[in-house]
């Protein structure tokens, strides 16, 4: 699914485990680099700072080779929904063996409930084992 979220209005950027949005950090070890920059010299741990911002970084990292999908994270330490207005989802992408019955249900579902979407599925190429993106 893809989002377009007017940042500053949706979330006030801030990095608590409250509710933010966090670009997901894409790399070679990322959770690793992350820790070895917090580690504790010689200062005693906030461990709450410290565990919210750990469950942050282990819910916003990824391998560098899927940093082609600039991602962001919404993270909400609350359960249950989480309401987002229908305006800002804009695109659905199935992957490539989605069952037609549950592509079906989901566009009636979104389309019954008043979505305005773009349905899009992935598809293999015929070239190096590619995928391409096909609007459905």
């Amino acid at each position: 699914m893809t989002y377009e979220i007017p940042f500053q209005s949706f979330f006030e950027p801030s990095k608590t485990i409250e509710g933010a949005i966090i670009p997901v950090d894409y790399g070679e070890n990322p959770l690793t680099e992350w820790l070895i920059e917090k580690a504790p010299e010689k200062a005693k741990i906030d461990t709450k700072k410290f565990s919210n911002e750990f469950v942050e970084k282990v819910l916003s990292i990824k391998g560098k080779g899927w940093g082609y999908e600039k991602e962001a994270r919404i993270i909400c330490g609350k359960e249950g929904a989480f309401p987002i207005p229908k305006e800002y989802l804009k695109q659905v992408c199935f992957g490539m063996n989605a069952a037609e019955s549950d592509i079906n249900l989901i566009k009636q579902l979104l389309d019954n409930a008043g979505y305005s979407v773009e349905y899009y599925q992935i598809e293999r190429t015929e070239k190096d084992f590619g995928i391409k993106t096909v609007k459905i």
